[in-house]
């Protein structure tokens, strides 16, 4: 609970999704939701959803959300229609969406958390000086096994805190971060973690 007595009250729950545009590196979408931290920290909350997203396609495409379109089915990225739970925000260029990420990144002092964000926290730039947190981490640590033990997807973790999505929803960002947010409410909300075994 070394949470609570740092003083940090709130964050995002994040989520990306990455395309690859001759071997570079294409932000596609950035899903956000916030997580609130009451000035007790007796309880941990999730707010609204912000799903951005870059408009129509990309030379790049992301095999998770690749659809077959066109005369020749030819695979193109398809965004932001999926989003199904919070307000999506189109970008025209990959530049400016990257700049809502960085904004984002000076702007909060408070917690991170991903599920499985190695690969974006790298791509971030790194996270030094605020809390990051894992919900794949969180999970093993809950359940006793090590993260190198098994491979721990969010449909899993879905499953184990009976989070219930909608089957097409998931590898969108807006809706990766919404069920990131919930899954780390579920397991740092202090009052849910001492019934644990109701759940899990």
């Amino acid at each position: 609970w070394g949470l609570w007595s740092t003083g940090q009250t709130d964050g995002y729950a994040v989520d990306f999704e990455w395309g690859k545009d001759a071997g570079r590196e294409v932000l596609l979408e950035y899903g956000r939701r916030r997580i609130i931290v009451d000035a007790e920290g007796m309880s941990v909350q999730a707010g609204g959803v912000e799903h951005h997203a870059l408009r129509g396609g990309t030379p790049g495409t992301d095999w998770r959300t690749a659809r077959l379109r066109g005369r020749r089915n030819r695979p193109e990225y398809v965004s932001a229609v999926e989003c199904i739970y919070g307000v999506t925000v189109e970008y025209a260029r990959e530049e400016d969406l990257r700049r809502i990420v960085m904004a984002d990144k000076a702007a909060s002092q408070g917690i991170w958390v991903f599920h499985g964000g190695e690969n974006d926290i790298r791509i971030l730039g790194g996270l030094p000086d605020s809390w990051v947190f894992d919900t794949a981490t969180m999970y093993a640590a809950v359940q006793g096994f090590g993260r190198q033990d098994r491979q721990i997807g969010l449909g899993d973790l879905c499953e184990a805190l009976h989070i219930e999505v909608p089957p097409y929803s998931e590898h969108n960002a807006g809706n990766d971060a919404f069920v990131t947010a919930e899954a780390f409410v579920r397991m740092a909300n202090k009052r849910v973690t001492q019934k644990l075994d109701e759940f899990l």
